[in-house]
């Protein structure tokens, strides 16, 4: 597999065909495709379309008796254009990141919605602050591993690992 990057998304129109092929149909309105936020959304949805095909071939491979995934879990840092271990865990830190983001919304934190029950929402709040947690970790290895980096750079990694920490503290906290 080989990559050739444009650095610029695909348009929103592409996206809607490349969902249809996926099996999404996405509503057409005036505008609906266009601008930077539906860009975003779509790009998104075609995420979750991919990672749900993902998921299908996973099961068949598991049914066909596949037991290691790591190599193939590879190729979607080498789909990404990653040329790097830096890269890498700075892809992994976006995926982290974003994955926490709809754990908050799931969980009531970010619309403000407490989740049902006390217990719940403890739980909730004590895997959306796990999750910040992997993303700084993550942030920080990077940074690490950057050996490009300069004393920003170190002072950045050293303050990644301070706030994951923080995080994992406030996440035993959530669960008492």
């Amino acid at each position: 597999m080989t990559t050739t990057q444009t650095g610029r998304p695909l348009n929103g129109d592409r996206m809607v065909v490349l969902l249809k092929e996926f099996g999404i149909e996405v509503e057409s309105a005036p505008g609906r495709t266009a601008g930077a936020m539906a860009a975003v959304q779509l790009a998104y949805a075609l995420i979750g379309a991919a990672e749900r095909n993902a998921i299908d071939a996973e099961q068949a491979a598991i049914d066909a008796g596949a037991t290691d995934f790591g190599p193939a879990a590879h190729s979607r840092a080498v789909a990404a254009g990653v040329e790097s271990e830096t890269e890498e865990f700075a892809l992994a830190e976006w995926q982290v990141t974003r994955l926490t983001q709809a754990l908050g919304r799931l969980v009531g934190s970010e619309s403000g919605e407490p989740a049902e029950g006390a217990v719940a929402g403890r739980l909730g709040r004590a895997i959306e602050l796990t999750g910040a947690a992997l993303a700084a970790l993550l942030s920080a290895a990077a940074s690490v591993r950057d050996t490009q980096r300069d004393d920003d750079g170190t002072r950045a990694a050293a303050d990644d690992m301070l706030d994951a920490m923080r995080a994992l503290e406030r996440a035993q906290a959530a669960l008492h």
